[in-house]
């Protein structure tokens, strides 16, 4: 898949420059992720979810609580968290617009436009965000939110979140994971979640929907075996 959305958006560009008529790559169908792909796939469970959270608080840099807030209520990709401008946030309508990817290379952010329409979007945010937000943001002068945190920072301290709270090891971009599956446990529906994660297509999303079935499928067995 990453291989299929780099060859697409080169050819995308040709286009747009008119070096090319058109995408050569336009009418080869995109790789469907395979069974062994979704079973990977690993979240955080609504109680560990709250475990995770409740550590968070207890940082005293405001920075960080709100960067592992946002892609557990939210379902944000680090780039994504990176690239938030003070200009992008409604406090009084409790809104984010999600449209800039920070990457980070050669020790420099570069910040760029979101490569598709599906991925700039629109979100609400939750209220367990909304104090903090409102607090950094008071005092907060600059453009970016979190233009001195570097990736690295992020997952060395996301590390020492997880040791203090004893919790499975994960990385940031399962918080986003556990956002998903979590919104889907609790009845919404998929285009919502196509919308809050920014996919395209909603095939993607759909990878979510499978993991829970996973699960589903263990649970049954459990209680199967209970009364055997």
């Amino acid at each position: 898949n990453k291989y299929y959305n780099l060859i697409n958006g080169i050819f995308r560009y040709a286009v747009d420059m008119k070096i090319l008529k058109s995408n050569p790559n336009q009418s080869v169908p995109k790789p469907k992720t395979k069974k062994h792909e979704i079973n990977r796939r690993q979240f955080y469970d609504p109680d560990e979810l709250k475990k995770f959270i409740t550590i968070v608080n207890t940082l005293n840099d405001i920075r960080f609580r709100l960067i592992f807030k946002l892609p557990v209520g939210c379902g944000l990709r680090k780039a994504e968290v990176l690239g938030i401008s003070k200009n992008d946030i409604d406090l009084k309508n409790c809104r984010l617009n999600i449209n800039t990817s920070c990457e980070y290379m050669k020790k420099k952010k570069i910040y760029t436009d979101l490569k598709t329409n599906g991925s700039q979007r629109t979100i609400y945010y939750p209220d367990f965000l909304k104090n903090d937000l409102n607090e950094y943001l008071d005092t907060f002068t600059g453009n970016y939110l979190f233009e001195d945190i570097t990736p690295d920072q992020i997952d060395d301290k996301l590390d020492e979140v997880i040791n203090k709270s004893s919790l499975r090891r994960l990385t940031y971009h399962k918080l986003r994971h556990s956002h998903a599956t979590f919104l889907l446990a609790n009845g919404a529906d998929l285009e919502t979640v196509r919308n809050r994660l920014g996919h395209t297509d909603i095939s993607t999303t759909n990878i979510y929907v499978h993991a829970l079935e996973q699960n589903d499928k263990k649970a049954s067995k459990k209680i199967n075996n209970f009364f055997k």
